[in-house]
């Protein structure tokens, strides 16, 4: 991630609550968000510096081979209560289910 890509990003983007930048190969070019797993095809992690009771989780799950031929990307946030141990899996089921090329 280049700092100046960030730069541009929380200005630019300055009243967008959550964010995340990412090129094909899935790498994460600017975000907002603290990464704390990273096990592809999967990055997740959660906003950082407020209470954790108001922190925002945030998932990207990539399929390699998707409905287009290329890869396809699954990206949710989530509120507390719901937690990575639970929105991590569904967010790789429905991508396996609905956005890998069969």
């Amino acid at each position: 991630m280049t700092s100046d890509l960030s730069s541009i990003a929380k200005d630019t983007l300055r009243d967008c609550a959550k964010y995340v930048l990412f090129d094909k190969s899935g790498a994460v070019l600017a975000a907002n968000y603290q990464v704390h797993r990273f096990h592809p095809p999967l990055a997740y992690g959660r906003t950082m510096g407020c209470a954790p009771e108001a922190s925002v989780g945030a998932a990207l799950c990539m399929v390699q081979q998707g409905l287009s031929g290329q890869p396809c990307f699954g990206v949710i946030t989530y509120n507390m209560p719901n937690l990575s141990a639970r929105m991590v899996p569904i967010l790789q089921q429905l991508c396996e289910q609905h956005l890998k090329a069969k």
